[in-house]
């Protein structure tokens, strides 16, 4: 890693890599996609600079002249702040960035979708496994609202083969990150994936199970960190696996993919060297929590570790109006089990399924930035941002 961001490599962002199962946009779509996109950077700007301006200025010691006393929690602030016309604004304004990103993203998938479904075929007979189970239900903490604002979530099935979501989320991801994440969108899993070598150099899994895969970014990456290892990822949306699945046969990965739940799978008992999640527990409910920690004791070798990585937890950020806004996608942005994972005690969790060696800690969130030569084709620069992954690892006693 070198050197932090700055105001000069926010300006040189990746474009996405235009692998073979990407929608293919025409020239008014890719100029709409972009606009939106510097929009959003814009809004969220003004959200993170202009927001935190009118707090300390106004909005903070207006509360503590009124009430004598300094403001409690990031739940108080947020109250103070939603009366403030301006933070009023910039939240609707990212509300209505993120519904244009997903309606620019569907005219163009809709318009591609019969030939990426025949694409589809062609490529996952090319690469690993995918194996699909109708029989698995969509829970309903992934079902009872648009995760993100994105219309049909995870899993609605619209075709026969449907890949639709999966191209929707991989496109439109993409656009709300601002390309941070790298052209193959992957730097994000890396920031846990390096944590984890940094750690456990000596750790080579053989086997390791992706859970809520959703269309494989980290799969994939995992698959390059430890090209010798059969990597498998689980989902329960069927378009999202199909696309997946394609995806990184296009990118030339043996990858499995298997619609599953992952508070309980059908893998026998002692079946993984890794079981790893990228920001899936904050898309699901206290309750699972748990259920998903058992599951991984229970799929896990002796010996063998599971590794989450997920939202920073904002119970741990000093700094008040930034807890605010990293929660506010709580209320903004389809996200209802976001503020409540942070009061979640997975490291109890992971001691209660049987874990030794429990870590609970935080990981500099990675940006991928092009290489300082120019090259579009040159290897991308990863550097810390100034968010943080919270890390839950553990080894299976």
């Amino acid at each position: 890693m070198n050197k932090p961001i700055n105001a000069r490599d926010m300006l040189r962002l990746n474009q996405q890599h235009r692998h073979a199962m990407l929608p293919q946009e025409t020239h008014d779509e890719r100029a709409r996609a972009e606009a939106i996109k510097a929009f959003r950077g814009k809004v969220g700007r003004l959200f993170f600079g202009g927001g935190r301006a009118i707090f300390e200025k106004e909005v903070k010691p207006a509360f503590e002249k009124a009430q004598g006393r300094a403001l409690k929690d990031h739940h108080e602030a947020r109250k103070e702040l939603r009366k403030n016309g301006f933070f009023q604004t910039v939240t609707a304004m990212r509300r209505t960035g993120q519904e244009m990103m997903w309606s620019t993203v569907i005219d163009t998938v809709e318009r591609e979708a019969p030939g990426l479904i025949a694409k589809s075929k062609e490529l996952i007979a090319k690469g690993g496994t995918l194996t699909l189970d109708e029989n698995v239900k969509v829970p309903a903490y992934n079902d009872a609202c648009d995760i993100h604002v994105m219309p049909g979530g995870y899993h609605t099935d619209r075709l026969p083969d449907d890949i639709t979501q999966g191209a929707i989320l991989d496109r439109g991801a993409f656009i709300y990150h601002g390309g941070f994440p790298g052209k193959k969108f992957d730097a994000q899993a890396k920031s846990s994936i390096f944590w984890l070598k940094q750690h456990y150099p000596n750790f080579k899994p053989k086997r390791i199970l992706d859970l809520g895969c959703s269309v494989g970014h980290a799969t994939v990456a995992l698959s390059d960190a430890f090209p010798d290892a059969e990597v498998t990822g689980i989902d329960v949306g069927a378009p999202c696996l199909r696309y997946g699945a394609a995806r990184a046969a296009a990118y030339g990965n043996k990858v499995n993919f298997a619609q599953m739940n992952a508070e309980k799978t059908s893998f026998p008992d002692a079946s993984f060297d890794l079981v790893y999640s990228h920001i899936l527990f904050h898309e699901t409910s206290l309750k699972a929590i748990p259920n998903i920690i058992n599951e991984c004791a229970r799929v896990l070798k002796p010996n063998g570790m599971m590794l989450h990585a997920d939202l920073p937890n904002i119970n741990l950020i000093p700094d008040l109006y930034q807890r605010v806004c990293v929660n506010e996608d709580n209320y903004d942005n389809n996200e209802p089990f976001w503020m409540t994972m942070h009061d979640r005690d997975w490291a109890k969790d992971a001691a209660d399924a049987g874990f030794a060696d429990i870590k609970l800690t935080a990981t500099p969130l990675l940006i991928a930035l092009p290489a300082e030569s120019g090259d579009p084709e040159a290897e991308e620069r990863l550097v810390p941002g100034q968010l943080m992954f919270t890390i839950l690892a553990g080894t299976k006693a």
